[in-house]
């Protein structure tokens, strides 16, 4: 995907959704609608009858989050996801900026011995958010996660994969905004085909990724270790402190409901 010589080839994953799930999809669909709009959709016309399809075992939940929420529904279901992990848990994700609830709960898994595994960008798209992401890398690195840099172009996929049987995948990050501010929707597989194509998917991308050894991420700067923790600390704080807050408590929210 993508035309521009900056990204090069980008990776990016999708799925297609089929079945009752379908209804959950459009619902979501109607609720954005009206929260935009003021207008109601309403009616069997806008609901496909999928009485005639083949009944499953398979599960799948579409699930929506964003500021007209009451909770944080994707991340939540996220953190239950992490802190449910019994052998794994895999993660690609293209901007990862995790809140402290969800980087507590990875660092807690990965020293418990869970297999942690987390896919960035190399080529990153956004300066300062790859600059916020590879913050959390030392810690994380410290508890025995592994974490790699995808090296053929610009890797865009979002999903998240719990021992290779629980997966979500969709518009989400695993990034403050995505919990806190942004409109998004993901499904969530229950022991799914899709789910062991998403495993294949993620060992396919770790073939074309490198990992990133603790002794070498810290030699990468030329002006030393110090220098590199205080720009480490200076993205991680900017991006928390303040590119994240002005977004979800300044202006933003109250010219998006007028």
């Amino acid at each position: 995907m993508g035309r521009s010589r900056q990204y090069g080839f980008w990776r990016d994953t999708h799925l297609m959704i089929k079945g009752e799930a379908v209804r959950d999809l459009q619902q979501i669909f109607m609720q954005d609608w009206y929260y935009m709009t003021n207008e109601r959709c309403s009616g069997v016309d806008y609901f496909k009858d999928f009485s005639h399809l083949e009944s499953t075992t398979e599960g799948v939940q579409m699930i929506a989050g964003g500021p007209d929420k009451q909770w944080e529904v994707i991340k939540n279901l996220f953190f239950s996801m992490i802190i449910s992990a019994k052998k794994s848990i895999w993660i690609a994700s293209p901007y990862f900026v995790p809140d402290d609830d969800i980087l507590s709960a990875l660092k807690i898994a990965a020293l418990s011995g869970v297999d942690v595994r987390i896919i960035a960008p190399k080529n990153p798209d956004k300066r300062i958010v790859f600059h916020a992401s590879r913050s959390y890398f030392p810690e994380l690195l410290d508890a025995g996660a592994k974490v790699y840099e995808y090296d053929q172009g610009f890797m865009h996929s979002k999903f998240i994969i719990v021992d290779s049987e629980l997966a979500s995948i969709g518009t989400a990050n695993m990034d403050m905004r995505s919990f806190h501010l942004n409109f998004e929707v993901n499904a969530f597989l229950y022991k799914t085909k899709s789910t062991e194509k998403l495993v294949n998917d993620f060992l396919g991308d770790l073939e074309q990724s490198h990992e990133i050894v603790p002794e070498e991420f810290a030699k990468r700067d030329p002006w030393g270790s110090d220098c590199l923790n205080q720009q480490q600390d200076y993205y991680h704080h900017f991006y928390k402190d303040c590119i994240f807050p002005f977004f979800y408590k300044g202006g933003f929210l109250i010219l998006l409901r007028k």
